[in-house]
């Protein structure tokens, strides 16, 4: 809904900007169009050309700044707008967090998507703005890069025939990775959605990114009959052993999560 102010605001400098239209026309027809005899015609201006030209720099200093208050106007709507929004989502996490810590609930909106895209869930229950959505999602794909390359640097590779053995033992590097990430999501967040992000969110983001270096890992990729390839992902933690499988036919099909082992493939697999 439109401010009444600023509605107001853009009606009068519409109607300076019009005024302006009709005593520039009307001054340039005067002089355009005089009589046979040499006088002014009806329809040129009364006042002299300087006066005339006086109040034409009046009113366009005042149509300048209706238009900048109208601008400043907007601009403040806009932030308070944004306030109220980022307080709403605030309580809203608060109540989550408090059914959270009560057990109540368990709260499964996740950060990141398995394609390594922040989700459209976390971004809208935390008010994110468009410039903390891209803040926050050239840091996630910082973090992939380099939690990827440092899993290749780090893995053990065994071909026999169709089949591919990487074993991947804990590294170091992925402690910085993950400070600099949540660096980046506390500044972009701000103390107390931070805080929130932190009790909502404290075990996904490593499972996503392969613990940060801190688990076993040993992946076996195969080739079945039908050309289609199998990964089998089993990885093991200080809390616990998780294992996942997926496949597919072409590496393009594969998820972010495992686009780091398109060089570990069989050459056959490979993209062009």
């Amino acid at each position: 809904m439109t401010n009444p102010t600023t509605t107001s605001l853009m009606k009068r400098a519409r109607n300076i900007s019009l005024l302006l239209l009709v005593a520039v026309g009307g001054f340039y027809v005067g002089r355009r169009y005089p009589t046979e005899d040499g006088k002014s015609s009806a329809m040129a201006p009364v006042a002299d050309s300087t006066r005339f030209e006086a109040e034409i720099a009046r009113l366009a200093a005042e149509n300048r700044r209706l238009m900048a208050a109208r601008e400043q106007r907007s601009d403040d709507v806009a932030a308070a707008q944004r306030e109220q929004s980022s307080a709403a989502s605030l309580a809203r996490v608060n109540i989550l967090r408090d059914l959270k810590k009560q057990q109540i609930i368990a709260v499964r909106v996740p950060v990141v998507y398995n394609n390594g895209i922040l989700s459209d869930g976390f971004a809208q229950l935390f008010a994110l703005t468009p410039g903390e959505t891209e803040t926050l999602r050239r840091a996630i794909e910082d973090a992939r890069a380099e939690i990827d390359r440092l899993s290749l640097a780090n893995a053990n590779v065994t071909r026999k025939g169709d089949s591919t053995l990487v074993i991947v033992q804990p590294f170091v590097g992925g402690a910085d990775v993950y400070d600099r990430l949540m660096d980046s999501f506390e500044h972009t967040l701000g103390p107390e959605r931070y805080a929130a992000m932190v009790d909502l969110h404290t075990d996904e983001l490593p499972r996503m990114f392969s613990e940060f270096g801190a688990e076993n890992r040993t992946i076996t990729i195969t080739r079945d009959p039908a050309n289609r390839f199998r990964i089998e992902d089993s990885r093991r933690t200080a809390s616990g052993s998780v294992g996942r499988s997926t496949q597919f036919s072409d590496p393009s099909e594969l998820s972010d999560f495992y686009r780091w082992l398109v060089p570990l493939l069989p050459p056959a697999t490979r993209p062009p």
